[in-house]
């Protein structure tokens, strides 16, 4: 999948957000670097002059609306700490809610699947080849 238009890395500051946005700033694409706090943002992404540095909160529809606004794909690698992942359902609910409402056309998940909740089926295996 080739994607194209602006980019989101929601909870970048991570591996898996500095080594996306280490390809993407290679590749002279401009994208937009999203997390709870400015200065780690800064730390990992100030040098590059492709990475525009946005803060969020979360919790606030607003605030995930405007951190979201004029995205075409927001990559999605948001964590919290392994004692709260009862935190990722809603938290991912949320983004999801505010990305769609900001008009964003696409959301990549980078992770777990913690955000998906508890099963609520019995597991899916794959069909063994004819």
């Amino acid at each position: 999948m080739q994607v194209t238009g602006k980019v989101g890395l929601f909870g970048a500051a991570g591996a898996a957000g500095q080594i996306i946005a280490a390809a993407l700033g290679a590749a002279g694409r401009d994208y937009r670097v999203v997390g709870r706090s400015r200065q780690p943002l800064e730390a990992a992404f100030g040098h590059d002059p492709h990475a525009e540095i946005v803060t969020w909160n979360p919790d606030d529809p607003a605030s995930i609306r405007a951190a979201s606004q004029g995205l075409q794909t927001v990559i999605y690698l948001v964590g919290v700490p392994y004692d709260q992942f009862a935190a990722h359902p809603p938290l991912m609910e949320r983004t999801l809610a505010g990305v769609t409402a900001a008009g964003v056309e696409r959301l990549i998940l980078i992770g777990t699947v913690y955000p998906y909740g508890r099963a609520r089926a019995n597991p899916i295996r794959e069909k063994p080849s004819a």
